[in-house]
């Protein structure tokens, strides 16, 4: 292998060419030439580097990542020269191809591993955004520092009158999650050596969070079933059925899309005791088929809404384009339910998932089922995100704890507060028995004609008046006082 500038004539007159040539035998042994550069160093750079492509070629082992990052960085005739000479192979160089062939590609990779259509779509649709936005052209183009600019400007976009508009970070981690798999695709099918984007993280959408979902409590969630029960028909569906609809999304926390996708054959209720529904793997969200269980009082209202329906029909009749928002909002009207609360936090149909999350957490379900009940990879997603409680689920926590102070038992009560017919020992009484027997006659010479308390009566009006902590608070009173 060597490094040279070839000499020419023009009318007679010598020249030398400015650019320097490589020429090399290649694995099958035929020389071949190769135009480098007008600089000697970066020449002999690439010299080299050929060299070691050659060889790789020539043992049929796989470049090593800092050599196909270096083709990967090649200007794309020095790669299509490379791919002529079959030294590069041609997937190699695909890297140099316009994205768009690549993000179809991409496409008919997740149609072809089961992706739904609208889960397509949506992915599809933000990584092109953000190829977009940053001005890539290929995959070599992509850099994290232009997405990681591009979001941010998304996220501090200002509206006309200077209020915030841009998007919230979960949909900036939407975004960045979109573009990152897309790029990891590129990564496994060997186009790219590695991803330029690992670097980047995604933010903590809790410290940002735009629309923040509140849980429906048991009085609304009934309001909501009455009312919608006689209300009339609102997009093809009766009240009947959309309160059916309310009331299992808020007892095996659906999504509305799964609900959409329910048929017949998807519910067992041959045993309403042990009736279940089945969620497929292409309606899920995590493309994973799940059993949830049904109540038997709801297995029981889903068997006569059905009555003898087809396998194949489905539960609800639920259109394909129809938003099952619109269909609450309207509902939540009828039972004057406010969508949004004082806090920000609104009800939507997804609230019913966040609802049935909330309810588990307050019946003392342990977090490990609740996360498989909501179907969640992140029990932190189960904790945090979809279960929202209120003060008042704390105080009733805290009152659920063992008591720390003992209760005395009843005839030690009766004897300390003296409704067992005998007087209650004063603390002088008591310490004065410890003294010396001539301070103790002294002490019951002046205490033997003393009469009984007259506030014994209304001590123990009070006695009766105090529940259980109280009286246990005053019993310990009394035993510190008492030096019992």
């Amino acid at each position: 292998m060597s490094l040279f500038r070839p000499t020419y004539r023009v009318k007679g007159e010598g020249f030398r060419s400015p650019t320097w040539w490589i020429q090399f035998r290649d694995h099958r042994d035929v020389r071949r030439k190769i135009r480098a550069f007008s600089d000697r160093r970066t020449s002999e750079a690439m010299q080299e580097k050929l060299k070691q492509l050659v060889h790789a070629r020539a043992t049929a082992s796989p470049p090593s990542v800092d050599l196909r990052r270096w083709c990967e960085s090649l200007a794309p005739r020095v790669r299509a020269t490379l791919a002529d000479l079959d030294i590069l192979d041609r997937k190699q160089i695909a890297a140099a191809a316009p994205l768009e062939n690549h993000l179809v590609s991409w496409l008919e990779h997740l149609a072809a591993k089961g992706t739904g259509e609208e889960q397509r779509t949506l992915v599809h649709g933000r990584a092109k955004r953000v190829i977009d936005g940053c001005g890539f052209e290929s995959l070599a183009d992509v850099a994290a520092e232009d997405v990681e600019r591009y979001l941010r400007a998304l996220r501090d976009k200002k509206g006309k009158n200077g209020n915030p508009a841009g998007i919230a970070a979960r949909t900036s981690n939407h975004y960045l999650q979109a573009i990152r798999e897309f790029m990891g695709w590129a990564v496994r099918t060997g186009l790219l050596a590695e991803d330029p984007l690992r670097v980047l993280r995604p933010m903590n959408a809790e410290c940002d969070r735009r629309r923040e979902r509140r849980a429906l409590t048991p009085e609304e969630l009934r309001t909501l079933l009455a009312e919608t029960e006689t209300a009339g028909e609102f997009e093809g569906v009766s009240g009947p059925t959309r309160a059916l609809l309310y009331r299992v999304a808020s007892e095996t926390g659906l999504r509305y899309a799964e609900l959409r996708s329910l048929v017949v054959a998807d519910l067992d209720l041959a045993d309403t005791d042990g009736a279940s529904v089945r969620v497929r793997a292409a309606s899920a969200k995590n493309r994973r088929e799940a059993r949830l269980p049904l109540r038997p009082a709801t297995a029981a209202a889903l068997k006569d809404h059905l009555g003898k329906a087809l396998p194949l029909a489905g539960v609800f009749g639920l259109r394909r384009w129809s938003k099952g928002v619109h269909a609450i909002r309207a509902d939540l009207a009828l039972a004057k339910i406010p969508e949004k609360d004082d806090a920000g936090r609104v009800i939507d149909f997804h609230s019913l998932r966040v609802t049935f999350a909330t309810n588990l957490a307050r019946g003392r379900v342990p977090l490990q089922l609740a996360q498989r009940l909501m179907r969640h990879s992140d029990p932190r997603l189960t904790s945090s995100v979809y279960t929202v409680l209120g003060a008042d689920d704390e105080r009733e926590a805290v009152a659920a704890l063992p008591e720390s102070v003992a209760v005395a038992p009843a005839a030690e009560i009766a004897r300390a507060t003296g409704t067992d017919g005998t007087p209650i020992e004063a603390p002088d009484a008591k310490r004065a028995a410890a003294r010396p027997a001539g301070r103790a006659s002294r002490a019951r010479k002046g205490a033997a004609g003393a009469a009984p308390d007259a506030g014994f009566d209304a001590l123990r009006v009070a006695w009766d008046g105090l529940d259980q902590r109280g009286r246990a608070a005053l019993l310990q009173t009394a035993r510190v006082l008492t030096g019992a």
